[in-house]
Formats: C-alpha cells, structure tokens, sequence
C-alpha cells in the first residue's frame, strides 16, 4: 500500500492524514495483480469563534481610586487549527474556551 508498505493481505490500518491523500493497494498473486485505489479528502479549513458576556461592562473612576469595574467572559473555539492567539492575552489553548 502507498507509502504503507509492507501491509498483510487481509487487515486494516488506521491513518491520520493532514492532507487530502490517494490511497493505492497494489494485490499480486498467480492470477495477476490489482491496483484499487480510495481517496481520503481532508477539510483544511481553520474555523473559529469568539464572543464576550456581557459584551458592555462598565468602569468608573475618580482621580486615582476605581469606584466601579466590572468583568467579562471571553469565550473562543476552533478547529482545524494548530495555535490560537487571542490580543492582547497572547497564546491560548486552541481547543479549550475560557478565560
């Protein structure tokens, strides 16, 4: 098989490819030989989403003291990707929301 080889004649292998990849399995015996072949499409596509709760907060202050600052939820998620960076934060965990 396709950079698989050697492979037994019955079996099955469990592949993880990163690119849309063609599969070949070449069969040979005293009847002759067989070439079938599959095609594994892999979407590349980086998705993402990210959203704030609430998305208004309020912040008060008066000379040098903060009377009132409030918070927000930052909330993220992608797939197909590799990395996430998330400004002014910096690097987060591309698969886990929160922060």
């Amino acid at each position: 098989m396709s950079g698989l080889s050697p492979v037994p004649t019955t079996g099955e292998r469990t592949v993880s490819p990163r690119q849309t990849t063609v599969y070949e399995l070449t069969a040979t015996g005293p009847g002759g030989a067989t070439k079938p072949s599959t095609t594994v499409e892999v979407n590349t596509t980086v998705q993402s989403s990210l959203s704030a709760s609430p998305t208004d907060v309020r912040y008060r202050r008066i000379g040098d003291k903060v009377i009132e600052q409030g918070n927000t939820t930052l909330n993220w998620s992608s797939s197909n990707s590799d990395a996430a960076s998330l400004v002014p934060v910096g690097s987060v965990d591309s698969t886990a929301p929160g922060l």
